[in-house]
């Protein structure tokens, strides 16, 4: 995960994201849980 990743989870942020590679925990929704995932995963 690197700063394109979170460029694209903020861009889609509070939107339905089932099937979207930014709702990390397939829960329908991009949020703070997939922030926290991909802070998480981070590499830099």
């Amino acid at each position: 995960m690197d700063g394109s990743d979170l460029g694209e989870l903020l861009g889609l942020w509070g939107i339905g994201g089932a099937g979207t590679c930014a709702d990390l925990n397939s829960d329908g929704v991009v949020d703070g849980d997939d922030l926290g995932t991909l802070l998480g995963a981070w590499t830099g």
